[in-house]
């Protein structure tokens, strides 16, 4: 059932979630998402929106599970299909980053970093004649 947010046994709550909130109107509307699979899905990496939505609600507040309101959807959006408002809550919203998320998206980017110092501090060496190479 797509109507409820799927949660891991055994671990805290909105460990497994990932929230993309948007404010438009005065007010806030959030979905929730598997983790860094937003991204994927704005790098165009997925395409399946069934693998980054946990359901297809649209919430006010997500962590206590409050439903957006109806009449509010369609006011602010002009439409109350739910995949159309994910979808461009998805493209515009904002995503709330895990202090883990952020931690190991960090860690990738500093061996990103590293990996291309060294290969392009290699590369140059080796472009040199075999006599200079030792100094």
């Amino acid at each position: 059932d797509r109507g409820t947010l799927v949660q891991s046994a055994g671990q805290k709550r909105l460990t497994t979630m990932a929230v993309v909130r948007l404010r438009r109107g005065g007010q806030r509307f959030e979905i929730a998402c598997f983790p860094n699979k937003v991204v994927n899905w704005r790098d165009r990496v997925e395409k399946d929106l069934d693998e980054v939505l946990q359901s297809d609600n649209v919430y006010s507040n997500v962590s206590k599970g409050v439903l957006a309101k109806s009449k509010d959807l369609i006011r602010i959006f002009a439409t109350d299909d739910l995949v159309e408002i994910c979808l461009e809550i998805l493209e515009k919203g904002e995503l709330q980053v895990s202090g883990k998320e952020r931690e190991a998206q960090l860690s990738s980017q500093f061996k990103d970093i590293g990996a291309s110092c060294t290969t392009y501090t290699l590369r140059s060496i080796q472009t040199l004649p075999p006599r200079n190479r030792c100094l």
